[in-house]
């Protein structure tokens, strides 16, 4: 009779879970998921391998889609890719801080050749929960470790604040290391994860790094005046048109975001105080522009 009870037990959990959740339910926007240690359905495109354990999943393009989804040691379905949307049952739980789904039931195939867009952060932003197991990109940050750490992870500082990149997924998905210089500035695009009481930005591969110096899909002829800002207002000029403009200030908060569709923008300023900011813009080809700027 206990046995008959368990197995109408979990069955009535499954069934229970097989209405949909969000990814932004699960994750609950705070440190411990609401949904800890509850069977659901969930579905996200997948944006990286973790290892043959698992992969990380994304259903928006905002803070709190982002999910671990782990199946244990080389457990994950060998058919999936990146691009390809699944939907997933499991067990919702904490590891040490990181909000994951495992003890995987269901794993579906949806579509696959989708794309996800990396958030843009400043490197402070690396450290905001809310993109834990997102896909996120930091611009001209610069490398500020002569060599690398105790567990091979390098700082980078893009005037904001100091950010820990791992080369794990790179080293295990590509069976290589990643040597990046003191001095030199990069933009690195990555999962952010979090282990060991710190948060991480996790380049999948070589592609996920360039040199600042060398402009990837970045907007040419993109012209900001006056900088340092003087006179209250801040000019952008495009070739294209900017379709935003996302102003931080210095601990990576976001202080203003402006929707636009047009070639030439003006900013009023007068509200800022002094000091340093710094602009991601985009356009509406998706290709994004960061800059520094000073109010006095």
């Amino acid at each position: 009779m206990k046995t008959i009870l368990l197995s109408l037990a979990i069955l009535f959990a499954i069934g229970a879970s097989a209405q949909l959740t969000t990814i932004y339910e699960i994750q609950g926007q705070t440190d411990v998921s609401p949904y800890d240690g509850q069977i659901v359905t969930t579905s996200g495109v997948v944006t990286s391998f973790v290892r043959a354990d698992g992969f990380i999943i994304q259903d928006g393009e905002t803070g709190w889609n982002g999910l671990y989804v782990f199946y244990g040691s080389d457990a994950a379905p060998t058919d999936i890719v990146i691009g390809d949307e699944i939907e997933v049952q499991g067990q919702v739980s904490e590891y040490y801080g990181l909000t994951e789904l495992g003890s995987i039931i269901t794993t579906t195939k949806l579509s696959s050749g989708n794309t996800v867009n990396p958030i843009s952060l400043t490197t402070a932003g690396v450290s905001d929960e809310q993109y834990e197991s997102m896909l996120v990109s930091i611009s001209d940050a610069e490398c500020m470790s002569p060599e690398p750490l105790e567990f091979g992870e390098y700082e980078f500082n893009d005037g904001s604040c100091v950010a820990t990149i791992d080369d794990k997924l790179w080293s295990y998905n590509v069976d290589s290391e990643w040597d990046p210089v003191q001095g030199e500035n990069y933009n690195v695009t990555g999962i952010v994860s979090y282990s060991f009481d710190l948060y991480r930005l996790y380049p999948r591969d070589i592609n996920d790094v360039t040199e600042a110096s060398v402009e990837i899909n970045q907007i040419e002829g993109l012209n900001i005046y006056p900088n340092p800002v003087t006179n209250d207002v801040l000019y952008i000029t495009s070739p294209s048109n900017i379709a935003s403009v996302n102003i931080y200030n210095m601990v990576g908060q976001v202080v203003n975001t402006i929707n636009v569709y047009k070639t030439d923008v003006a900013i009023d300023m007068s509200a800022y105080k002094q000091g340093m900011y710094i602009l991601k813009i985009a356009d509406s080809q998706g290709k994004i522009n960061t800059r520094k700027i000073t109010i006095k």
